[in-house]
């Protein structure tokens, strides 16, 4: 499953019967969202090595290097989905009954509830903070 991947740039799509060729499976196949998957994180992965910090996500089979501003909506959602799934993790976990649970398991337990407690609440910024947006100057080689 070897990409060129010189070749993309900034919005280009990998439609869905290229990355059938590539991955060597249907598109109906129960594998297939986990190989496509598997084939964007590989792509966006060799894009970081060769010097390209682009986002790469599946949209419906096919693979997509996604513009700034799609990355920028993209990125946003993500990371967003992901601080729902630790707050309701945290909730769930601070439901567990500890009174069946062996000492060192409880002060495991409740080590991860206080450092999941801690980052959840460093995530909540009181006011709106100023970032720079950073722009890259790449020297010429020659």
């Amino acid at each position: 499953m070897q990409v060129d991947v010189t070749d993309l740039t900034l919005g280009d799509t990998i439609d869905v019967a290229e990355c059938e060729k590539l991955l060597e499976c249907k598109s109906d196949s129960r594998d297939y969202p986990f190989m496509v998957m598997t084939l964007a994180k590989s792509i966006e992965t060799e894009l970081w090595r060769i010097g390209k910090q682009w986002t790469v996500c599946t949209v419906g089979g096919s693979v997509r290097v996604l513009t700034h501003a799609e990355a920028i909506a993209y990125n946003e959602s993500t990371f967003d989905a992901g601080k729902r799934k630790m707050r309701l993790a945290h909730r769930r976990a601070m439901a567990i009954d500890v009174g069946g649970l062996t000492d060192e398991l409880r002060s495991r337990h409740c080590d991860n509830l206080t450092k999941q407690g801690r980052m959840i609440s460093a995530m909540r910024v009181r006011g709106p903070m100023k970032l720079d947006a950073v722009v890259k100057v790449t020297p010429s080689r020659g």
